[in-house]
């Protein structure tokens, strides 16, 4: 579904689709939007969803907690680094089981500009390959990381660019960043 700006939610019997393994909810162009404010409280009954697109849902407010549910999920975009203001600029939070999305490997939070902290249970996310929290040409919120961050071992690219209030990072960060010097960007 692409630029359906009248679409503010979806009804619970979506939950129904079982099969669906790769569900892209987003906006097309500049002027291209989704009005997806919510996601049905039963959506971690989507079991074998695999990649999911929600970039371009500026209104989307919080995932629901059966979202963690989501164990098959390997990709997530809740923002599209290429792209300029495609993120989901009305979250505010991750849920805080968001660690028992055990098979995700690449999540794109650009221009989460709202989301300030990762819950605890991120570090969990042993099968993360690729982690992009940037802005674009503007500040995102996030001012810390979780103090477990250098756990994510599976990680070979992390993104941090226009992560302006980030104060610190996290004491075991360095045995991580180390070897993703080449695929390390930060904006400073």
């Amino acid at each position: 579904m692409t630029d359906c700006r009248s679409v503010t939610s979806l009804p619970e019997s979506f939950c129904d689709l079982k099969s669906l393994k790769t569900l892209k909810l987003c906006g097309s162009g500049y002027n291209g939007h989704m009005g997806l404010v919510s996601l049905p409280e039963r959506f971690g009954e989507c079991k074998n969803l695999v990649t999911l697109e929600l970039t371009f849902c500026k209104s989307l407010l919080s995932l629901p907690d059966s979202f963690c549910d989501l164990t098959s999920l390997k990709t997530l975009k809740l923002g599209d680094s290429k792209c300029y203001d495609r993120g989901c600029g009305s979250l505010v939070s991750l849920p805080e089981r968001f660690g028992d999305l055990t098979s995700l490997e690449d999540l794109d939070m650009t221009d989460c500009k709202r989301v300030t902290s990762l819950p605890e249970s991120f570090c969990d996310l042993k099968n993360l390959k690729t982690l992009t929290l940037r802005g674009w040409n503007d500040t995102m919120g996030l001012v810390s990381l979780p103090e477990r961050f250098g756990q994510l071992r599976s990680l070979k690219e992390l993104d941090l660019k226009w992560c302006e209030q980030l104060l610190a990072l996290p004491e075991g960060i360095l045995p991580l960043i180390l070897p993703l010097s080449a695929a390390l960007a930060i904006w400073a």
